[in-house]
């Protein structure tokens, strides 16, 4: 049984799984606190956006809204999947304020897979289904 209602295995892309993993190791790379996590956006257009959040407990959440407006500014708001790594290495949710912020953007974000462990291995699971 899923943790998460609505859980699909076809949003679980290997390849892009990957590809988002790397580039997060990459951005925390020589970061350093136990606050800090990278959030890997890839969106409809097959781009991919990275921010690394230095302050997960901060409320300004000035680098989770650059991440955004980012998005916007490029018109590429669809995002169809979410990484979201600590720093060190533990795949997780994004903060809920995030999500939400995720959703005004485009509400069409709410189908947007989220790569989370599981007990056998990863999986995405869509967004909406985090928001409850």
């Amino acid at each position: 049984m899923s943790l998460f209602a609505g859980t699909t295995t076809d949003q679980f892309d290997a390849v892009i799984f990957e590809e988002m993993t790397e580039i997060a190791r990459k951005a925390l790379q020589g970061k350093d606190g136990n606050q800090t996590q990278a959030i890997v956006l890839y969106t409809d257009r097959g781009v991919d956006y990275c921010s690394v959040i230095k302050d997960v407990l901060s409320t300004e959440r000035t680098d989770e809204t650059a991440l955004l407006n980012q998005l916007t500014a490029n018109d590429d708001t669809l995002v169809k999947n979410i990484l979201c790594m600590w720093q060190n290495g533990t795949v997780d949710l994004p903060s809920y304020a995030f999500r939400k912020r995720l959703l005004e953007t485009n509400a069409e974000n709410s189908d947007a897979g989220i790569f989370v462990r599981t007990e056998n291995g990863y999986a995405a699971v869509e967004l909406k289904c985090t928001m409850k």
